[in-house]
């Protein structure tokens, strides 16, 4: 296989599901450029649900879901059998756990399967990684969004001569922001689960309100199992009408959130590394963060340019959330650092970087 023979080929993607997410949103992002390249592109969702996010209409693009919910399905895995041998895809692309490993299981004989691995995947339990350990024989390459993913994932499955480490890719905005926002407002985006710990979030604008200024804002996009916990404390600390709850919006309308916004709340407890943090920069928000994966490789050279690594304690959030109002931190050129770094995760350049591992693959 050559870079100049991709449009003879087919190729699947297999995720779990296509909810809201960092891997969906990064496969969004993918789709256009890949069925540029293709001949023909499969997008396989294993269980399906209401709240899934819409897929484009690309001549080339067939997208079928499933609707399973366990791990062991014998329907599926018949079904995927059939898939497979009767469309003979040259590459499949899995992401997640169950994708990857079922794929491994039904795939057609000269098909090359890739990993993409999103995350540092502590919740794995033993048995998992030792499953992922004996199909990993069957994977051509694992890409990986950060090198600390790369490391962890790494320790578990002896992967190091496959790795490849590829971001995920952002939404560019047409226009730039220059100039500090009138107000202090802060945005918080992602799911309302643990891993993302918007307590946290919640807890530090408390502080924040408490000690710096008792007008600001913080706008809450996305939903989760959290949610009613978030709202019920929002009211216990009396801030309630300082925190707007959006639920999940469209990429056009965060990005109108952010250009209000001073900074961006990351408090994630583990993460790859959230693409929502390029995002933030480049609509030229300041951002504090915990030190999750992708932090050092991704942001270190940002760190004097209104990006700020906080503890995962509400004291240190909010005293580094007021140090992103500083006006020294809204100066144009150093806006135009900000919005430098996430430039160079436009959707066409990260997906350039997947089509050439597709097409280095030899027959």
């Amino acid at each position: 296989m050559n870079k100049h023979n991709l449009n003879t080929k087919k190729l699947v993607i297999c995720l779990d599901g296509f909810r809201h997410g960092g891997t969906q949103h990064a496969i969004l992002h993918f789709l256009p450029y890949l069925c540029e390249n293709f001949n023909k592109v499969y997008l396989l969702v294993l269980q399906e649900n209401k709240f899934d996010l819409p897929t484009p209409e690309l001549v080339n693009l067939e997208v079928i879901k499933y609707k399973s919910k366990k791990f062991f399905d014998v329907l599926l895995f018949i079904r995927l059998i059939g898939f497979f041998w009767s469309r003979q895809p040259d590459i499949i692309l899995s992401s997640m756990f169950r994708s990857m490993t079922i794929t491994c299981m039904t795939k057609n004989l000269k098909s090359k399967i890739f990993w993409m691995e999103q995350n540092t995947y502590i919740m794995r339990t033993l048995i998992q990684w030792k499953l992922l350990r004996v199909l990993a024989l069957k994977v051509y390459k694992v890409i990986c969004i950060s090198s600390d993913v790369a490391t962890y994932t790494s320790s578990y499955i002896p992967i190091q001569n496959k790795v490849v480490i590829i971001p995920n890719p952002i939404t560019i905005p047409q226009s730039k922001r220059l100039s500090r926002p009138s107000k202090n407002e802060f945005i918080f985006i992602g799911r309302l689960v643990k891993q993302k710990d918007p307590v946290l979030a919640l807890k530090s604008f408390h502080h924040f309100l408490e000690k710096y200024d008792s007008n600001s804002l913080l706008h809450i996009v996305g939903n989760g199992d959290l949610e009613k916990q978030l709202k019920n404390l929002s009211y216990k600390l009396n801030i309630s009408k300082r925190c707007i709850f959006h639920g999940f919006l469209s990429n056009k309308d965060v990005y109108t959130i952010l250009r209000q916004t001073t900074a961006l709340i990351s408090t994630s407890n583990i993460e790859g590394f959230a693409m929502v943090r390029f995002e933030a920069l480049v609509n030229g928000n300041c951002l504090i963060t915990t030190n999750t994966a992708g932090t050092d490789q991704y942001l270190k050279r940002a760190f004097n340019t209104g990006v700020f690594v906080a503890s995962p304690n509400k004291v240190d959030f909010s005293d580094k959330m007021f140090k992103s109002t500083n006006y020294r931190y809204w100066e144009k050129k150093v806006i135009e650092e900000r919005i430098k770094l996430g430039l160079n995760f436009s959707p066409q350049s990260v997906s350039s970087l997947l089509i050439k591992e597709f097409e280095s693959i030899k027959n």
